[in-house]
């Protein structure tokens, strides 16, 4: 892959189906993308979101970039909200942050693009 507003496109999509998949009914993202850094931001509301699935998100999430994977991430990925897809997205980007509150689940990633 190429393009980074493809790549960041294709990491919001796999978050918004794993919100989904969770039962979000109302999403609003924000993508902010420069040529040093692309934030992609995803808040969906949420009536119940366990803490302990806020933990395993954000480890999922935080698993170390390898820019090895990014030519390979259109044939891995896909729309399911299981461990090895989520790790896949930690693979593609520097660092996460995951949070919940009143029924608020807020999703940031971050992205160098110089590296």
């Amino acid at each position: 892959m190429e393009f980074k507003f493809e790549k960041n496109l294709r990491i919001m999509n796999d978050l918004l189906a794993y919100c989904h998949n969770r039962g979000a009914d109302t999403y609003h993202v924000d993508i902010a993308l420069s040529t040093e850094l692309s934030v992609c931001r995803i808040e969906a509301r949420l009536e119940r979101y366990p803490e302990a699935a806020v933990s395993q998100l954000l480890e999922l999430l935080q698993t170390p970039r390898q820019h090895e994977v990014e030519d390979s991430f259109w044939g891995l990925s896909g729309d399911l909200d299981t461990d090895p897809e989520l790790e896949l997205i930690g693979m593609m980007v520097d660092e996460a942050d995951v949070s919940y509150a009143n029924g608020r689940l807020v999703i940031e990633t971050r992205r160098l693009e110089s590296t």
